[in-house]
């Protein structure tokens, strides 16, 4: 957590504020084994990281953290971050409602991939829900501007942009 934190933070001023922040438990089996996870270890690995990445990005006190997989002591950025307030970050969603809680919790934006699938649009309403009730419970705040909703796009050459020959006018 604290490599990604240094990382995006260091991206934060580079891009003078125009950066956003995606972090999800991963959804291919493949993406974990490379790294020694197995697909049971991701989501807490998340939460726990995601709860580091947080306290460092909003505080300049030390963070301490021990789990399985790290160990910070007194840790903290080289920088601060340029964005004010935090750029934006937002974790992932489809069908289960752990994307929501931790949007809720830390008061964070909401990426929902599967929108436009059935069970990922029929889950919308209980991730607004979810993300509202961690808010109230953790004291933070969500926001709908922070909400994404994500979709399959198919983009293609129409008839009215190729010439007779075939090629594409611009």
């Amino acid at each position: 957590p604290l490599w990604v934190a240094e990382r995006i933070v260091q991206l934060d001023h580079l891009t003078r504020g125009r950066v956003m922040l995606g972090l999800g438990p991963g959804s291919l089996p493949s993406d974990g084994i490379m790294v020694g996870l197995s697909q049971t270890q991701t989501r807490p690995l998340l939460e726990d990281g995601l709860g580091v990445i947080m306290k460092l990005l909003n505080t300049d006190e030390p963070v301490t953290f021990k789990n399985d997989r790290w160990d910070l002591r007194d840790a903290r950025l080289h920088l601060r971050p340029y964005s004010t307030p935090l750029f934006d970050m937002v974790v992932p969603a489809v069908a289960s409602p752990t994307g929501p809680k931790l949007a809720g919790m830390h008061g964070i934006g909401l990426l929902s991939i599967g929108a436009t699938t059935a069970a990922g649009f029929d889950a919308l309403a209980l991730h607004w829900d979810v993300m509202e009730q961690q808010a109230k419970h953790y004291k933070t705040k969500v926001d709908r501007n922070k909400w994404r909703l994500v979709g399959l796009v198919h983009c293609a050459e129409t008839l009215a942009s190729m010439s007779s020959d075939g090629e594409v006018c611009s």
